[in-house]
């Protein structure tokens, strides 16, 4: 019955599916051996083929054998049955096909028939993730020996990739990626109806950390579970030290030399939390103080970890995927960001928040000590990142402003400088943005190519009434009609997505921002002010056209409205 059990486990997956199937066995076995009692099929009657296929069912021939028992040992006269008598009948079975030395040689043979048929159902049929071997992996010399498995030389190049969708990475890194010939992984893992991971080229370099960042379904999962094996590779191939991870035999070896710390906890009811580090430490051969997590730590413990990380890089290449933005900026040597299956970016933190970034954080903190925000001197620093940049504090409090600045435009704090005094400003600190600002970057731009690929819009409607089409997370668009000689690039509409809907829709700014605008024969720009916002909350009411704020000096205000046939009216 042992080998009948592990022969079903190979077709059951979950503890609650084994709890049902087990019962369902448990019932069947019960009636089958109340139906052996009545005396089917061990009889002369029934067919040799009927007897065959009733004993491949353990619980019939125990039924049978103790049958026989219970008939030879029914009263105290009877004589029952010797060790040197289980060769023949029983002494009241007058229609006698099987004595219990059949018995039990049919009960060893089948155990070994069921078990060796568990083994291979195990590794034929798809797990939960729908890994399997080939259904001949048995013939292979490999699996017998340990040895094969598609072993590549470093340098050698693997052309079973299926063709890319043609697209080129914005990322001159990642292209490059591609031509690096080292520890190959070109990956491709496709689940109905989209592709997981889709032509991830990476390079996993030794004694460096490279940290693995992107939003949830991004795909790191996915690429985690084809390089251990537990999800299957449909496209490509991982290459660990050059054994395949396509391979079965190749797999095997590659496991001998990984090991995973999986995002699910792997816990049970039945043990302490002493005991599962005792459990986990014993079976890696690990001293039980080296497994720790850094999730829930405070500072001093999180960063002991991350020295014992640290540590761990010298021989061995190490891939973390965190949701930490801290963890990964202090531990990765690399770091390459995911989204939508395909790796977007690569590169050091820095050459990321260079290339990536919305730009130089810029802060500015002032003399003296106040409670207050609105200082003449808070104010004049404010007008002036609006007036050259068009920006607003992106954080604020009486001792210091926060400005994003774009990467071309740093030195305007030259002119900040000397008018330090002026502004009694204490200091000036320029910095590079954080790298959550590169990873909201990175998939804010991969959901737009998403949505355009895939067709999916949203109507904006204007104030005007004029409505018309935008791909989900579109950030800047043009009015259609806008364009003329007069304004080759048209009028541009900010729009701001409201992320707590359950579908993306999409409203327009309370201003529009237009590239620039010709009034009174000089050019005038547009941009983004405390005192445009309370304008506009001042006349949306009244006016039924869309709204523009123009600037002409630091002071002097306009508004103004598109009519009918989309002229501007001041």
């Amino acid at each position: 019955m042992v080998g009948f059990a592990f022969m079903l486990s190979a077709f059951v997956s979950k503890a609650s599916s084994s709890t049902t199937v087990g019962f369902t066995i448990f019932i069947l076995g019960f009636l089958s051996q109340l139906v052996t009692t009545a005396g089917f099929p061990y009889g002369s009657g029934f067919s040799k083929t009927s007897r065959f296929i009733w004993s491949l069912f353990p619980p019939n021939l125990l039924a049978k054998a103790l049958k026989i028992l219970a008939d030879a040992t029914s009263t105290s006269q009877d004589p029952g049955i010797s060790l040197s008598g289980i060769t023949e009948c029983g002494p009241y079975d007058f229609d006698c096909v099987i004595t219990l030395s059949d018995i039990y040689k049919w009960l060893m043979a089948t155990f070994v028939i069921w078990f060796v048929l568990a083994i291979y159902l195990d590794n034929i049929v798809p797990n939960a993730s729908g890994v399997k071997k080939p259904v001949y992996y048995f013939l292979t010399p490999g699996y017998w020996i340990g040895i094969g498995g598609n072993k590549v030389k470093e340098g050698d190049n693997y052309s079973s990739a299926p063709p890319l969708d043609g697209s080129t990475p914005d990322d001159v890194d990642v292209l490059e990626e591609e031509n690096v010939k080292r520890w190959l992984l070109l990956l491709w893992q496709k689940t109905a109806p989209y592709h997981a991971v889709k032509g991830l080229w990476v390079n996993f370099a030794k004694d460096q950390l490279f940290c693995l960042l992107g939003p949830n379904g991004a795909g790191k999962t996915t690429t985690i579970s084809c390089l251990t094996g537990l999800a299957p590779v449909t496209g490509g191939d991982a290459l660990i030290y050059g054994h395949s991870a396509r391979s079965s035999v190749g797999m095997a070896n590659i496991r001998k030399i990984i090991g995973v710390c999986p995002q699910f906890d792997i816990l049970w009811s039945a043990l302490t939390g002493q005991e599962h580090l005792h459990l986990f430490a014993t079976i890696k051969g690990l001293p039980q103080s080296s497994i720790e997590s850094t999730t829930g730590m405070d500072p001093i413990t999180r960063r002991h970890v991350w020295d014992i990380i640290e540590d761990a890089k010298k021989g061995r290449a190490i891939v973390l995927t965190t949701h930490s933005m801290e963890e990964a900026d202090i531990l990765s040597d690399r770091i390459g960001i995911m989204a939508k299956g395909k790796l977007r970016c690569i590169g050091t933190s820095i050459r990321l928040k260079s290339r990536f970034g919305s730009g130089f954080i810029a802060n500015v903190s002032f003399s003296g000590s106040t409670n207050s925000v609105n200082t003449p001197h808070h104010e004049a620093v404010k007008l002036f990142f609006e007036h050259h940049l068009g920006v607003l504090p992106k954080e604020e409090n009486s001792a210091f402003l926060t400005f994003v600045i774009p990467h071309d435009k740093e030195g305007l704090l030259t002119e900040l400088q000397d008018r330090q005094r002026e502004f009694n400003i204490a200091d000036i600190q320029l910095g590079l943005t954080t790298l959550e600002e590169v990873f909201l970057n990175i998939a804010r731009q991969a959901e737009l190519e998403a949505a355009i690929t895939e067709g999916r819009l949203v109507t904006l409607t204007l104030t005007s009434g004029a409505s018309f089409d935008i791909p989900v997370g579109t950030k800047y668009t043009v009015i259609p009609g806008t364009v003329s000689p007069q304004y080759p690039r048209g009028f541009m509409v900010e729009v701001y997505w409201d992320r707590m809907s359950p579908v993306n829709s999409a409203f327009l700014a309370t201003h529009l921002k237009l590239q620039y605008l010709q009034l009174v024969d000089r050019p005038t720009y547009i941009f983004q002010t405390r005192i445009a916002k309370r304008l506009l909350r001042l006349v949306t009411t009244s006016l039924d056209g869309v709204v523009i704020l123009v600037t002409v000096d630091s002071s002097t205000y306009f508004f103004g409205k598109f009519d009918e046939h989309s002229h501007f009216k001041c």
